[in-house]
């Protein structure tokens, strides 16, 4: 008596649990009518037939190499697989294994020709099914993408969906995405931006803390000012997706397709600091430091320049270089003729120059300048919080009492009851804000003297240590321009504040 292994699968999309039940009872009947021994059944449930990593078809396929049964019992062919290539490989595997595939549904003889031909021609119905139904799928979300809907993806922390399915602001999230964006467009590092959404109570979605990965989705999706990035992770040529790649040809692009979290000139902002940091990172996993990292840059083809090592030859000594990234890539190599430029040298002469600027005295009564600025600012602005806020919180609570005299009236219907919870979450986040301006303490009242001292002793400190001075470099340098006969500095500060 043969052996026999019955395999049933069903896809989410349209169908239940019940109906592997149905296959199965199906298989086993075939079974019992053709004296066919079951050894083993094998399921799928809620798995596309174009998904090969099914866990119980590979389990299948696995002892089909084992030997463990002679004859596969699936209903139909589409439920073996949706892909003709899939499909045929997986049938060739068996065929090797000397394991014989019949379908109980479909019944017909696959050792003729005109067996293989209905075969060949039901697989292909499949494919055509399954890619047709992805096609109307797609073609209803791209429409919900242009009406500003949710697309049945996970929605952008920050945002929710209103009952007719548009994106709509969640305001009990969206100020943690503002405070992100502000503070990294400030200059802030990731462990200060998770400290203060820790300090305020702030969880991803899945409940958990915020991690610096979820930091750098949030601050790239355009989501945040109001673009619709739609199909960014169809299938590549090799059939795998991704959520993170880059804009393609592919994707539909939808601008002011919802209300925006953030304004245009803050996400520019961040994008160019994100821009100016994107070659920093090689200073930190490099095996010698190079100082000028991500601000250095060839001035014959306007490439960066990195770092690299020479040893010389029978030594174990390193001499560190920076040379044009175009030629360590051996590219358009005919094209620029910039050297290999030593870095001990170089960096040397740019502290130099850094230095002259930072002992200057009018650079130092213009930072004093800047200082005494911000402070006054400080002060300017908590005030204009306070006078904001105040009246915001009075207004709120009058229309949170207006509502209440409904209730009491008898008035109230379902939209009222969400425009009620609405107003007490505005509220509450009116008055935790309010609570922290006015628990702000006083600002200090410092004299040009107490600024200029500070100013001098903190730079002091920074020139000495390597971290110290690159630290400085990003604060005060754009980008170091290397020629083959000259060098050139172009620093974050006008030439106006002091006299070099």
């Amino acid at each position: 008596m043969k052996r026999a292994a019955l395999y049933a699968r069903y896809s989410s999309d349209s169908q239940r649990v019940e109906s592997i039940t149905a296959q199965l009872r199906r298989g086993r009947e075939y079974c019992a009518a053709h004296g066919l021994m079951i050894v083993k059944e094998y399921r799928d449930e809620a798995f596309s037939g174009t998904n090969t990593n099914r866990p119980g078809f590979l389990a299948m396929l696995d002892d089909a190499k084992r030997h463990l049964f002679d004859v596969l019992v699936v209903h139909k062919p589409d439920r073996f697989g949706r892909n003709e290539f899939d499909y045929y490989r997986n049938r060739a595997k068996l065929e090797q294994d000397g394991v014989d595939l019949v379908f109980t549904g479909q019944q017909f003889d696959m050792s003729t020709p005109e067996g293989r031909l209905m075969e060949n021609q039901l697989v292909g119905f499949a494919a055509f099914y399954s890619r047709n139904l992805a096609n109307e799928v797609r073609k209803g979300q791209r429409e919900n993408a242009y009406e500003g809907k949710c697309t049945n993806g996970a929605l952008a922390y920050g945002y929710k969906t209103d009952r007719e399915k548009h994106i709509i602001i969640d305001e009990e999230r969206a100020p943690a995405i503002r405070q992100i964006f502000q503070m990294y467009a400030d200059g802030h590092a990731y462990a200060e931006i998770l400290a203060w959404l820790r300090a305020h109570g702030y969880k991803t979605a899945r409940g958990n803390d915020f991690g610096k990965n979820s930091l750098h989705d949030i601050l790239v999706n355009p989501r945040y000012i109001g673009t619709t990035v739609f199909g960014r992770n169809v299938p590549m040529k090799n059939g795998r997706r991704n959520n993170h790649r880059a804009i393609h040809d592919g994707c539909l692009v939808i601008e002011h397709a919802h209300e925006a979290i953030i304004d245009r000139p803050l996400w520019d902002k961040v994008a160019a600091r994100m821009e100016r940091n994107k070659n920093k990172g090689a200073r930190f996993t490099a095996k010698h430091p190079y100082l000028l990292s991500g601000l250095i840059e060839c001035g014959v083809c306007g490439a960066a320049m990195v770092g690299t090592t020479n040893r010389k030859s029978g030594t174990t000594k390193f001499k560190r270089y920076y040379r044009c990234n175009q030629r360590a890539r051996k590219v358009a190599k005919t094209v620029c003729g910039n050297s290999l430029v030593p870095a001990d040298d170089i960096e040397r002469f740019v502290w130099q120059r850094i230095e002259t600027v930072l002992t200057e005295p009018a650079f130092i009564d213009r930072i004093a300048g800047r200082v005494r600025e911000a402070y006054a600012s400080l002060g300017t602005n908590r005030k204009k919080q306070l006078a904001q806020l105040r009246p915001r919180r009075d207004k709120l609570r009058s229309q949170l009492d207006r509502l209440y005299d409904m209730v009491e009236d008898g008035e109230l219907d379902e939209f009222d009851r969400a425009r009620i919870a609405k107003v007490k979450q505005s509220l509450r986040t009116c008055e935790a804000e309010l609570a922290d301006a006015e628990q702000q303490p006083a600002i200090p009242l410092l004299t040009d003297e107490m600024i200029r001292a500070y100013v001098a002793k903190y730079l002091k400190t920074q020139k000495d240590g390597a971290d110290n001075r690159r630290a400085v470099m990003e604060k005060l340098v754009e980008k170091v321009t290397v020629s083959p006969d000259s060098v050139g500095i172009l620093y974050k500060v006008g030439f106006d504040w002091c006299d070099w």
